[in-house]
This record gives structure tokens, sequence and C-alpha cells, in this order.
């Protein structure tokens, strides 16, 4: 009695604009232009989708990915509105922020010099614009 025991082979295809499916030939080439600024072969974990420079940082990510569902990415609607919510999980930084606005300048002819102590003319009133 001969059992043959086939291989199989992983293959990846893209699927276009819901149509059409491509062959991709090289995943790490596809992959590495748009995930790093590595110019070399990546390693992909399929599963994930997840890449890393060298075999090793795969199979220890391998490991610990097995353990767990797999995910499903889903990106937002073209053209929709994305906001930020949970803000519970932001940092507290010191953040200084430096603004500039042009502002409306409107005459005024209110003051009157003083004799007594030095006197600066007031002639305009800076309003801003929030436009």
């Amino acid at each position: 009695m001969n059992i043959k025991i086939q291989k199989t082979k992983k293959i990846d295809l893209m699927l276009l604009e819901n149509k059409h499916y491509c062959l991709v030939i090289n995943l790490s080439r596809l992959m590495s232009v748009q995930t790093s600024k590595h110019h070399g072969e990546i390693a992909i974990f399929r599963r994930c989708l997840n890449h890393f420079p060298n075999e090793k940082a795969l199979e220890k990510h391998e490991e610990n990915c097995q353990n767990h569902d797999a995910m499903k990415i889903v990106l937002p609607e073209k053209g929709s509105v994305l906001e930020f919510k949970n803000h519970k999980h932001s940092m507290r930084v010191p953040i200084v922020v430096y603004t500039d606005f042009e502002p409306f300048t409107k005459p005024i002819d209110s003051s009157q010099p003083s004799p007594d102590r030095s006197f600066t003319k007031v002639y305009q009133k800076h309003e801003p614009s929030f436009t």
C-alpha cells in the first residue's frame, strides 16, 4: 500500500476592487514598502499580517499569536470622520501652544493726556478675528 503525502503550498491572493484576484508572488516585497522603512526582506506572519525584521522575531510572535483569536482589520468608510473618544487612554504631557491671529483695529477717541504722569495716547482697539 503506497501512501502519497502531498505538501500543501501556501499562496497569497490580493483582491482588486472586489472584482478580480491577483496572485502575489512575493508577499514580503509587496508589504515591505507599505509597512516599514526596511529595504530588505521582511518576515510576515500570514495569520495576522504583522511584519518582523527576521525569522527569529517571527517565530517568537507566532508562539504568542497562535494562542489568540484571529483579528479582523476594519477600516472606516471613505469620507467618514474619525474622532478620538477614549480620553482615559491618553497621556498627560505638558503642552505649550503659541497662536497668532490678525485682529481688527477700531479707532477710539476716548483717551485724554494727563500732565501729572506719563501718558500713552490710545488711538485704536484691537479686537480678535475668529474667522
